[in-house]
C-alpha cells in the first residue's frame, strides 16, 4: 500500500484560504458601498429636512398675508423660530440665528437640515403676496431690457416724513431687470443702497469703485473689478473677478460655472462664510472650495409692462341692470392698449381737445376746474374724467380717477421758461411731444399739494434748469408729485432728463426707454425698457410708492418664490 503525503491537503488549504480571503475582501467592498449609498441617502434626507423648513416658513408667510399681517410683524414671529431644532421624519431642520430676512416686500430665509450626521442648508427669496394693483414700482430702477449705469452717482431709498419736510435716506433701493437675458452694466462708481438682480449678467469690470449695499444675483454671469459687496452673490453662469472684492459683511458665493481671474486680483477681502462653485477655480485662490452642481437663481418679477386697464369698448351691461358690475368688466394690458383707449375715448365721445401749438403767456396753471388757464384767466379747455373710462380709479394709472379733471392736448406742448402751478389733481393727455427747460413746478397749496399725471405716445425731454416738486413724496391721497406714462416706441429716448437740480419723477415707458443725465437728482422710481443712467444722476427710491395702488386690476395673490437654491454656507 502507497504511503500518503498530505499533498491534496495542503492544495486544498491553500485554496480555501484564497477563497476566504476574497469573500472577505468582497464583503468590505459591500460593505463600503452600502456606507457610500447610506451617506448619499442621508444627504438626500438631510437636504428633504431643510426643504420642509423651506415649505414651513413658505407656508407661514402665506398665511400670515392672507390675514392682512404687515411684512415686518410676520418678520418678528418668523425671527421667533431661530436655533429651535423641529423633527422631520427622522431628521430635524431648523433656522440658524439670522436666517429670516426681509428686504422691501422680499423674505430670505436660510434653512438647516440634519439626518444621521449629513446637514443641508436651502436659501430662498419669497416675495411677498400682495395685490397687483399694488405697484409696479417696487424697485428704484427696473429695466426690462436692461441697466447701465455710469459716473459715480448714488441709488438709495427715502421715507418722506410730511411733518418736518425732510427726507429720511435709507437702504430698500435696488436695481433689477425684467426680460430674460437683460443685463446690467456698471460702467462708473456708482453707489447702489440695495441689491441688484439681473435676468442676464451683472458687468461691473469695467472701472473700479463700484459699491453695492445688498446681494448679486443674475442668472448668467458676474463679472467684478475692485467692487465692494455688502451681502451674498448668486451667479447660474461664471465668475470673473478682475480686482479685489472688497466684502463688507458676512457674505456667501455661489456660483454656477468657473470663477476667473489671476492669483494676483482674484481676491475676496472680507468675511466670507463659504464659496461654492460647479465649474472650476481656474484663479488657484480657492481650491478647498466646495463644489458641487449649482441651482441658477430664478429670478421673475413678472411683465415689463403690467399696467391693465378698462377697455371701454368691449365693456357692455350684459346683465341688463343699467351699470357695470366687476364680472364684466374686460382688461387689456400694457400701456399701447391704454393709449389706444383714450383715443378711442377722445373720438367716440367727441371729447374737447385743445389744439396745438399753444398760445401760452408767460405764466398759466393747471387747476381741477378750469384746467388750462392763461395770464387773463380765460379756459382753455375743461372736461371731466367721468366721461374718459379709460382713465377710471381702477386702471392702473394712479392719481388718476373719476373726480379728475383731464386735459387734452392734440399735439407737441411746449413748456420752456414757464411757471406751471398744479392746484388739485391734474392729468394732462398729450397727442405729442412734451419739452420743458427752465421752467419751474409747483403746488398752489404747499400744505395740500396735488398731483400731475401726463400721458403721452410722444417723446418727453426735461432739459436744464427745471424743477419738478423736488424733495418730496405721496400726497395725503397716495398720489405722487409726477407720474409719467409713456407709450413711445423711439429707442432709449422716450423719457430723457438733462435736469442738472433736483426732480421729483416717477416714470414708466416700457416700450422705449429712459436716458437720465444731466448730473441731477431725481426722487421716486423709473421703469422702462432700457434704462441709460449718465454723468453722475441720483436716484432715490421713495419707498411710499411700494404701498400704491397704481398696479391695474385688483386681485390678491400669493407669495411666490423668487429664487430657490441649495447654500452651503456655515453658521
Amino acid at each position: 500500500m502507497k504511503k500518503q503525503t498530505g499533498f491534496v491537503l495542503v492544495s486544498v488549504l491553500i485554496i480555501t484560504t484564497i477563497t476566504t480571503m476574497l469573500a472577505f475582501s468582497q464583503i468590505n467592498d459591500n460593505r463600503l458601498q452600502e456606507q457610500i449609498a447610506g451617506n448619499q441617502q442621508k444627504e438626500v434626507n438631510a437636504r428633504l429636512a431643510a426643504e420642509k423648513g423651506v415649505f414651513t416658513a413658505f407656508e407661514y408667510i402665506k398665511t400670515q398675508l392672507t390675514n392682512g399681517i404687515p411684512s415686518t410683524y410676520i418678520l418678528d414671529n418668523l425671527k421667533k423660530l431661530e436655533g429651535a431644532k423641529v423633527a422631520s421624519g427622522n431628521g430635524y431642520y431648523s433656522f440658524p440665528a439670522g436666517t429670516f430676512k426681509l428686504q422691501g416686500n422680499t423674505f430670505t430665509v436660510l434653512s438647516k437640515g440634519e439626518f444621521f450626521g449629513a446637514t443641508a442648508y436651502l436659501k430662498t427669496d419669497i416675495v411677498a403676496g400682495e395685490k397687483n394693483s399694488g405697484s409696479f414700482f417696487n424697485e428704484a430702477v427696473m429695466g426690462c431690457d436692461g441697466v447701465t449705469l455710469g459716473g459715480n452717482g448714488v441709488i438709495d431709498s427715502y421715507t418722506y416724513d410730511s411733518d418736518t419736510n425732510t427726507q429720511i435716506f435709507g437702504k430698500n433701493a435696488n436695481v433689477a431687470t425684467v426680460n430674460a437675458g437683460a443685463d446690467i452694466v456698471l460702467s462708473g462708481a456708482a453707489t447702489i443702497k440695495g441689491s441688484v438682480t439681473a435676468t442676464g449678467k451683472v458687468d461691473a469690470d469695467q472701472s473700479s469703485g463700484t459699491s453695492i449695499d445688498g446681494n448679486i444675483t443674475a442668472a448668467e454671469e458676474v463679472q467684478l473689478k475692485g467692487t465692494t459687496i455688502a451681502g451674498d452673490i448668486h451667479t447660474g453662469g461664471r465668475l470673473t473677478i478682475k480686482d479685489n472684492i472688497t466684502l463688507s459683511g458676512s457674505s456667501s458665493v455661489t456660483v454656477g460655472g468657473n470663477i476667473e481671474g489671476t492669483t494676483t486680483t482674484a481676491t475676496f477681502i472680507g468675511d466670507v462664510t463659504q464659496v461654492i462653485y460647479g465649474g472650476e477655480d481656474k484663479t488657484g485662490v480657492f481650491p478647498d472650495g466646495l463644489t458641487a452642481g449649482i441651482i441658477p437663481p430664478d429670478i421673475d418679477f413678472g411683465e415689463c409692462d403690467p399696467l391693465a386697464i378698462v377697455d371701454p369698448v368691449n365693456t357692455v351691461d350684459s346683465n341688463g341692470n343699467g351699470s357695470i358690475d366687476a364680472d364684466e368688466l374686460v382688461y387689456t394690458k400694457g400701456i399701447a392698449a391704454v393709449m389706444s383707449n383714450i383715443e378711442t375715448e377722445i373720438t367716440t365721445n367727441s371729447l374737447p381737445v385743445a389744439s396745438s401749438p399753444m398760445a401760452l403767456g408767460n405764466k398759466f396753471k393747471f387747476t381741477e376746474d378750469a384746467l388750462f388757464v392763461d395770464d387773463s384767466a380765460v379756459a382753455e379747455a375743461s372736461i371731466s374724467a367721468t366721461t374718459l373710462n379709460a382713465l377710471g380709479k381702477d386702471t392702473g394709472m394712479g392719481g388718476v380717477n373719476n373726480t379728475s379733471k383731464v386735459l387734452i392736448i392734440d399735439g407737441n406742448l411746449d413748456m420752456t421758461s414757464k411757471n406751471i402751478v398744479i392746484d388739485g389733481d391734474v392729468t394732462l393727455v398729450v397727442m405729442g411731444d412734451i419739452t420743458t427747460k427752465s421752467t419751474n413746478f409747483s403746488f398752489a397749496d404747499a400744505s395740500n399739494p396735488g398731483s400731475l399725471t401726463i400721458i403721452t405716445d410722444g417723446k418727453m425731454k426735461v432739459d436744464t434748469n427745471t424743477v419738478l416738486f423736488s424733495d418730496k413724496s405721496v400726497n395725503a391721497q397716495g398720489r405722487p408729485p409726477l407720474t409719467v406714462f409713456s407709450s413711445n416706441t423711439d429707442g432709449s429716448k422716450a423719457i430723457e432728463v438733462n435736469a442738472n437740480g433736483a426732480m421729483y419723477a416717477k416714470l414708466y415707458a416700457p416700450l422705449g426707454g429712459l436716458t437720465l443725465g444731466g448730473g441731477g437728482e431725481i426722487m421716486g422710481a423709473v421703469r422702462g425698457k432700457a434704462i441709460e443712467v449718465l454723468a453722475g444722476t441720483d436716484i432715490h427710491f421713495d419707498e411710499a410708492l411700494q404701498g400704491l395702488n397704481d398696479g391695474g386690476q385688483a386681485e390678491l395673490q400669493p407669495p411666490v418664490y423668487s429664487s430657490i437654491y441649495y447654500h452651503y454656507g456655515t453658521e
